[in-house]
């Protein structure tokens, strides 16, 4: 009996490390900044050796309502082929980059499509995710409601602990910049 793990809701905990178990942490990635911030986090943590690591991108489908009409426009099969080798070809590059940091580390990526919250909820739970990881952009207000958060979704309602990482802003001469932007001019910064 003391050989079997205490009932816990993650195996992500300190007591998980001392049995030996295994760690799975999804990592949900964009092309945005915040989310490029997301795989910094990662790349930055110390995890033990038996971490594995799955970087997941998934892909809205583009629905014919918003093509413009009139428009020369490629078709819609030909528009989502090229967006899904963007995400493979962003996925590939973070997969080198956690890498790099952590060769010990299994590291793999995939492209998914559907709802972003949703599929990003139903992979972890189908994969049984210690962690997720994910970046915010940080929305507030009117822009949170009408475009809802896909951070917040997924902190409410997945089967595992949730590491969101924020896109930090600096107040550069009276105008929110995100972090990149603003270290190109941090002589303009307001103490």
């Amino acid at each position: 009996m003391a050989d079997q793990l205490p009932v816990a809701n993650t195996k992500s905990s300190t007591l998980a490390k001392s049995y030996g178990v295994e760690m799975k942490v999804l990592i949900a990635i964009d092309d945005s900044d915040c989310s490029s911030n997301a795989v910094d986090s990662a790349t930055r943590q110390t995890w033990e050796g038996d971490t594995e690591f799955r970087l997941i991108s998934v892909m809205a489908p583009i629905y014919n309502e918003y093509l413009l009409a009139g428009l020369c426009a490629p078709s819609l099969e030909e528009m989502q082929a090229e967006y899904k080798n963007q995400l493979k070809q962003m996925i590939d590059q973070k997969i080198i980059q956690i890498k790099k940091n952590h060769p010990n580390n299994e590291v793999s990526g995939l492209v998914i499509s559907g709802s972003i919250a949703e599929s990003i909820l139903d992979y972890a739970k189908d994969w049984d995710a210690d962690l997720i990881i994910l970046g915010s952009h940080g929305r507030t207000g009117l822009e949170k409601f009408w475009l809802g958060s896909v951070a917040e979704k997924v902190l409410n309602h997945a089967p595992c602990s949730v590491e969101v990482v924020k896109l930090k802003k600096l107040r550069v001469d009276d105008k929110e910049q995100s972090s990149d932007s603003a270290n190109s001019n941090l002589s303009a910064v307001n103490l």
